[in-house]
C-alpha cells in the first residue's frame, strides 16, 4: 500500500517499508507523525517521523522523512500532467547514486502510475542547516551551489543520446514544451490578478509577452547542448553543513530531467540570491561554471558564449514561478510569499 494522506503513515507502514534497511530485525513500534511540508511543499505532502524501536538501543536512526502525493486536486492535477511524482521516484532509483553531488539517502520509494499515489522515504537531514529562500543565499552558500550544479551538468553535458539519459524524461522536447506552453498561458491572468501590485508594469508586459512566445523560446534553448537538470534549483531545496568541507545536499527532485543546464543556474540566481550578493558573485561564479563544464564535460564554448547564454536564460527561468502562481494552493502565508519571492 503506498499512503495517501498522514493518517496512513502508521509504524506497522514503515516497520514493512524500512525492513532491510533502517528497521532490519528490530521492529518499529511507534511512531509520531509532524507535517512540516504546510507553506513549503507545495506539491506533495511531507512529514517528519520520529521512530521507536523494539530495541532502542539499535543505532538506527530516530527519524525519517516520507514524501506522498499533495491532496489538493488543482495541485495533483499539475504533479500529473508534468509527470512531477514518476521523476522524482524514477531519480532516486536510476540516478541519485550516478550524480557528483549528494542528495538524501533513500530507503524506500514506489510509485502506482495508475493513480500516481507515490512514497519516498528519506534520510532526515535535520543535523544540517537550511536557508530559506525568502532571506536568500549567502555568497558561499550561493557559489557552492553554481558549483556544485556545474559538476552534475559536466557529469551528463551533451549525453542526452546516450545511456542512461537516452529515453529518459525531457523538459525541451516538443510534447512536453506544449505542456509547459499551455500551463504557462493559462497562469498568466491568475497570476497577475492576484500578485500584480508586486509586480512592475515591465515584468507583467514580459509574463504576458513571454505567454505567447513561450514554445519558441524552449525550441531555442533546445538547439544548444543538453543535460540532465534539477529544474527547481533553488535554496530551500539544499541544506548546507560543515563550511570548510563545501558539504550540500539536494533535495526535491520532482522536476529533473534533459533540458538546458544554464537554466538551473538562472533559476537559482534570480530567485535565491538577493541582487546586491549576484552581482557580487556573478562574474566569478560563471567563470566558474563555464570552467568546469568544459573542463569536466567537454563543453567548447567560450565564456563570452557562456555569459549570453546566462543572460538570455533569464526569461525562461520565469516559467516554474509563474506555473506555479497560476496553479498551485498557496492558501497558507509562507507559501504565499515563496511566490511573491519567485516571481
Amino acid at each position: 500500500m503506498i499512503p495517501t494522506q498522514q493518517s496512513d503513515i502508521s509504524s506497522t507502514w514503515l516497520d514493512q517499508a524500512l525492513k532491510g534497511t533502517l528497521s532490519r530485525d528490530n521492529e518499529i513500534t511507534s511512531v509520531n507523525v509532524e507535517d512540516i511540508g504546510t507553506g513549503v511543499g507545495l506539491v506533495a505532502g511531507l512529514f517528519r517521523c520520529q521512530l521507536t524501536y523494539k530495541n532502542p538501543d539499535s543505532g538506527a536512526s530516530e527519524s525519517v522523512i516520507v514524501k506522498i502525493r499533495t491532496n489538493d486536486p488543482g495541485t495533483l492535477e499539475v504533479a500529473k500532467m508534468f509527470q512531477l511524482y514518476e521523476k522524482e521516484v524514477t531519480f532516486y532509483q536510476d540516478f541519485a547514486k550516478l550524480l557528483p553531488i549528494a542528495v538524501p539517502e533513500v530507503y524506500f520509494s514506489d510509485f502506482n502510475p495508475a493513480t500516481h499515489d507515490f512514497v519516498i522515504v528519506l534520510e532526515d537531514l535535520k543535523y544540517l542547516t537550511a536557508q530559506s529562500q525568502l532571506i536568500g543565499a549567502t555568497e558561499p552558500q550561493a557559489k557552492l551551489a553554481i558549483r556544485n550544479a556545474a559538476r552534475m551538468h559536466a557529469r551528463f553535458w551533451g549525453r542526452d543520446r546516450e545511456p542512461p539519459l537516452k529515453g529518459y524524461f525531457s523538459l525541451v522536447a516538443p510534447s512536453f514544451t506544449l505542456k509547459i506552453h499551455v500551463g504557462f498561458r493559462n497562469s498568466v491572468k491568475k497570476t497577475l490578478d492576484v500578485f500584480g501590485s508586486q509586480l512592475s508594469d515591465s515584468s507583467k508586459r514580459l509574463i504576458k509577452y513571454f505567454g505567447e512566445n513561450l514554445a519558441g523560446c524552449y525550441y531555442e534553448m533546445a538547439k544548444g547542448p543538453r543535460t540532465l537538470t534539477h529544474g527547481d534549483y533553488r535554496v530551500d531545496n539544499m541544506f548546507f553543513g560543515n563550511p570548510d568541507e563545501e558539504e550540500i545536499k539536494v533535495i526535491d527532485w520532482q522536476t529533473n530531467g534533459i533540458g538546458a543546464g544554464m537554466i538551473d543556474i538562472v533559476y537559482f540566481m534570480s530567485g535565491s540570491v538577493e541582487t546586491d550578493v549576484r552581482r557580487s558573485i556573478e562574474n566569478d561564479a560563471l567563470r566558474e561554471y563555464h570552467t568546469i563544464t568544459c573542463e569536466e564535460g567537454g563543453a567548447t564554448w567560450s565564456f563570452e558564449e557562456c555569459w549570453l547564454d546566462y543572460r538570455r536564460s533569464f526569461i525562461p527561468a520565469m516559467t516554474v514561478p509563474v506555473i506555479a502562481a497560476g496553479e498551485l494552493s498557496y492558501e497558507d502565508e509562507n507559501a504565499y510569499e515563496l511566490m511573491v519571492r519567485g516571481l
